[in-house]
């Protein structure tokens, strides 16, 4: 699995384009990961770019292969969204954050959210060590 490539905030509330993975401080100092945009954001100290498992297809793992998430926990997760109208309507694919309940085997979506194709752990924060 490719290591991911986290980018330093050069100042808090820099604007940083949606869909990037974030390591936002908490209130209590901590750190943590999650998708932009999200609550907090202007307390990003690093982003990085997460493809979708369609262009980075070595990085995640496909329940289709037989491959479910270990525990639960929130995972990200490739979903397909289709665009357009019934008669002209074209796929896409994007990343989101989704929990995976191992004893229901299911995931916790909203309900207008599509299917998860693929799914990957969440990477650990900017600066924290194995």
């Amino acid at each position: 699995m490719a290591k991911l490539k986290w980018t330093p905030c050069e100042a808090m509330g820099i604007d940083i384009p949606v869909g990037k993975l974030l390591t936002l401080v908490r209130n209590d100092g901590k750190l943590k990961v999650d998708l932009h945009p999200s609550w907090g954001a202007e307390r990003c100290i690093a982003y990085a770019e997460i493809l979708p498992s369609t262009e980075s297809p070595g990085e995640w793992q496909y329940e289709h292969h037989g491959e479910y998430p270990p525990n639960s926990d929130w995972y990200l997760v490739t979903v397909e969204v289709r665009y357009g109208d019934r008669h002209s309507s074209s796929l896409r694919y994007r990343v989101e954050k989704s929990f995976w309940d191992e004893r229901g085997c299911r995931w916790f979506r909203n309900k207008d959210c599509p299917e998860v194709v693929a799914w990957r752990e969440m990477p650990r924060p900017y600066g924290r060590r194995k």
